[in-house]
């Protein structure tokens, strides 16, 4: 930077590039690396997605954990059994086979950001750099992981609460 070599060796990252011409008309994103346990992160995906005329709640939640990722999608036969945004806060539960995942995703101080609408930047969407991520991961009564993770960046979009589960 500015001729100088930054050196990130060591460092923990993410990197994400949206494809598209506009955002769902509601979603929740979080991700932090920033675990009391090194090496775990979370990333949080919830977004209603437009599809042949209707919408559906489609998802993606990954924990990584001492080396192994536990996935949370739709694609995967995960289900959301609760789902609360409110006041921004998240708090939600998935479950996969005998694995349950129990997130509270809370964002402080965010900043409006420009999001794009068929192609142009007129949505706005609230961003926070600051959020946590607090995150549960069971396998029936067995308790994998518990921790929070700091830095989060979280953003937060429902319209009337779209991401409540079921088909529109």
């Amino acid at each position: 930077m500015d001729g100088e070599l930054v050196d990130y060796t060591g460092g923990r990252g993410y990197v994400e590039k949206d494809w598209g011409r506009s955002f769902p008309s509601a979603w929740v994103w979080a991700q932090s690396n920033h675990f009391e346990t090194l090496g775990t992160s979370a990333s949080v995906s919830v977004a209603r997605i437009p599809w042949m005329g209707k919408s559906f709640v489609g998802y993606i939640v990954g924990l990584l954990h001492e080396g192994e990722l536990y996935k949370f999608t739709t694609y995967n036969g995960a289900r959301i059994k609760k789902f609360s945004l409110q006041d921004g806060r998240v708090a939600m539960t998935l479950s996969r086979r005998d694995l349950t995942l129990d997130i509270v995703i809370e964002g402080t101080q965010p900043g409006k950001l420009r999001s794009p609408v068929l192609g142009e930047m007129d949505g706005v969407t609230w961003e926070s750099l600051d959020a946590s991520i607090t995150t549960t991961l069971q396998r029936r009564d067995e308790t994998l992981f518990r921790g929070t993770g700091a830095h989060a960046g979280a953003e937060f979009m429902d319209n009337d609460g779209a991401l409540e589960a079921g088909p529109r």
